[in-house]
């Protein structure tokens, strides 16, 4: 499995977690399940966490433009961190290429989820990287 996959599934684990759970990402960051992971998939789960913690408002902005007749509030928890993460690769890891965001997102909405999830998952993100090649041309 590819480095940056797993990367991607702890950090889908330990955003999950945050969010559901009252703790700190600190606090989520000493549990059991983190520490346990491979310190090869640490520092690139801890860039995704980190980066969709803090560009949340930003991420959701365009999650709810994108998601046209969704409110956010009806969006899952799992598919709501995997668009965030998406976005956070396509717009701050220019190192990633966008298709590769977004068939990772998928993929995962799919393992995690279900196959519906990864379609919705799909839609937004594909619906995000064309208008924004769009406006870029």
């Amino acid at each position: 499995m590819k480095k940056r996959r797993k990367s991607r599934e702890l950090a889908l684990q330990v955003l999950y977690s945050f969010l559901t759970n009252s703790k700190s990402l600190n606090e989520v960051f000493k549990d059991e399940m983190f520490e346990k992971t491979s310190p090869l998939y640490r520092p690139y789960a801890m860039t995704l966490i980190e980066g969709c913690v803090k560009n949340e408002k930003e991420l959701d902005e365009i999650i709810a433009h994108c998601s046209i007749n969704w409110n956010l509030n009806r969006i899952a928890c799992i598919e709501k961190i995997l668009l965030r993460m998406g976005l956070f690769e396509m717009i701050y890891s220019p190192e990633v290429p966008p298709v590769s965001a977004i068939n990772e997102a998928v993929d995962l909405a799919k393992k995690f989820s279900g196959a519906d999830s990864g379609r919705f998952v799909n839609g937004i993100l594909d619906h995000y990287y064309k208008k924004e090649r769009q406006e870029k041309s």
